[in-house]
């Protein structure tokens, strides 16, 4: 039997007080589901609030693994993302979510405006391809150093 993963992706469209455009960050969804695709997993999505989410960085659609997600049963199957507090997460082997402003704005923003109780999630990102940390400097070492200047782990808070 094969392996089953949910994302939860995005509905955030504009971030900001200017309401810049945002979305999923399109490699970062689709790379991942080509990888899992190609293993053979079923991939399913979900947002906070169902229907089609937004996706940013179309511009890099000629990419391969881009253009087949945004071509092949990728982007169809995101756009009937379920509503997140309807699914039963039981059955999946893994849960995915694509990094990016767009989820994580949008996950505070809407559960504060719900006045819904902000979970923990640990958010982990592969910084082995990093070529400068946050001070804009090179790493010693080849070792991003990814903390706040108040000492705080960036990729790891409350969302």
């Amino acid at each position: 039997m094969s392996k089953k993963v949910l994302f939860i992706v995005s509905n955030a469209h504009a971030i900001g007080p200017h309401n810049r455009r945002t979305g999923n960050f399109l490699p970062e969804v689709a790379h991942p589901y080509a990888e899992l695709d190609r293993a053979g997993c079923g991939i399913d999505f979900a947002s906070l609030t169902g229907g089609t989410p937004f996706l940013d960085a179309l511009n890099l659609a000629d990419d391969p693994d881009n253009l087949a997600f945004l071509v092949g049963k990728g982007w169809a199957a995101m756009q009937k993302a379920k509503k997140l507090s309807d699914v039963d997460v039981s059955p999946y082997d893994a849960i995915f979510m694509p990094g990016g402003l767009a989820p994580m704005v949008e996950a505070l923003e809407r559960l504060a405006k719900n006045d819904q109780k902000v979970p923990r999630l640990g958010l982990f990102y592969d910084t082995s391809t990093l070529a400068n940390d946050t001070r804009g400097a090179a790493p010693p070492g080849g070792k991003a150093d990814l903390t706040t200047a108040e000492g705080q782990d960036l990729f790891c808070t409350t969302v």
